[in-house]
């Protein structure tokens, strides 16, 4: 069972992500935190094997506990947030996030991106638009793709982002979370 921790200032949305989790039935535990503080003694009291974050909480933003999860522990963080014009990608990809996601976002893609999370790395898989139609993508074999296209690029990020159709700042995230050698 998978322990998961929804950081989040709207009890309307702790609810509706709770309810969305418990529904899909894949065997999902989920507690909820509404402020800096609650998240800490909860993380500090429990082991969890994600955090689901919103970046704009009371008194602290959210920015500050993904801080202090990753000096602290080796939990995946997924930032869920409706502000991200706020802070770039980048950096929350540079402070440590594993996942970004503007809300509200579309539920296949909200459902993925937390068992892509939480599945073991080898099982994991991506999903990428083409058009209008979604297409999942196993992590080995996205990796090689990323590499092929940097080695035709001669490493250049901008030409390899382009050719595969994603933001830059994605693909070094994407880099970094399959260790690939740049």
């Amino acid at each position: 069972m998978a322990h998961i921790l929804v950081v989040d200032d709207s009890p309307e949305m702790v609810e509706t992500e709770k309810q969305l989790l418990q529904d899909m039935g894949d065997d999902f535990c989920v507690s909820m935190a509404r402020n800096y503080e609650d998240a800490l003694e909860l993380l500090e009291t429990s082991p969890f094997d994600l955090v689901i974050l919103d970046l704009m909480l009371p008194n602290r933003s959210g920015v500050e506990i993904l801080d202090h999860i990753k000096q602290k522990f080796k939990t995946p963080v997924m930032i869920y947030s409706a502000y991200l014009e706020y802070m770039p990608h980048h950096v929350l990809l540079k402070k440590g996030a594993d996942q970004i996601l503007a809300k509200p976002a579309p539920l296949q893609v909200f459902m993925n991106a937390i068992k892509n999370l939480i599945e073991p790395r080898q099982e994991r898989t991506f999903l990428t638009l083409e058009g209008f139609n979604l297409r999942k993508i196993k992590n080995q074999v996205f990796k090689d793709m990323i590499q092929k296209t940097l080695k035709l690029t001669n490493q250049d990020l901008e030409k390899t982002s382009a050719m595969l159709g994603i933001s830059e700042s994605c693909l070094k995230g994407l880099i970094k979370r399959l260790h690939i050698a740049h």
